[in-house]
């Protein structure tokens, strides 16, 4: 489990590098995007050497805290970076959740006690997140107006307004 653990997080990593590339045009919110990224692959490598109840906690509390927080960039906006609305969801996020996910199920499965139960209200509240979130997020509600832009297409938005 430790491996899968670490591989999750790898993969969380590696999926909010890419949204800081995707963030390139707000600086504020590709170097959070950065500061992530390089904290679930530090995070991966001390799973890996020490996976103790400590790590296996950080692992459990910064997963959900992420999940919560892209949660609520889908459904209400986050005032960081370039836009406050509800942002869209897209491939590079979904995967980013899901990968947090399958971290916080591993060290459900090397857990005992209260952090076990800990972990597992933490699958149950961001798979519930993640559930409502992609049924009724901007893109699923149909809400063409409300979109999130990236970049270059950011700076384009604001030089045509709708």
């Amino acid at each position: 489990m430790k491996i899968l653990t670490a591989l999750a997080l790898v993969v969380a990593g590696t999926a909010h590098l890419a949204a800081a590339a995707q963030h390139r045009g707000a600086t504020l919110a590709m170097s959070l995007f950065a500061v992530v990224a390089v904290g679930q692959s530090a995070l991966a490598a001390l799973h890996l050497r020490r996976g103790d109840g400590v790590v296996r906690a950080a692992v459990g509390i910064t997963s959900l805290a992420l999940i919560v927080l892209w949660a609520a960039s889908r459904w209400t906006g986050v005032v960081i970076g370039h836009t406050h609305e509800p942002g869209a969801v897209g491939a590079v996020d979904a995967t980013a959740v899901v990968a947090q996910l399958v971290a916080l199920g591993a060290i459900t499965k090397t857990s005992s006690g209260p952090a076990r139960w800990t972990a597992a209200a933490g699958i149950a509240t961001g798979a519930a997140l993640l559930a409502v979130t992609l049924s009724s997020g901007p893109r699923a509600a149909g809400d063409t107006e409300r979109h999130h832009h990236h970049g270059e297409e950011a700076a384009a938005a604001s030089e045509h307004p709708a």
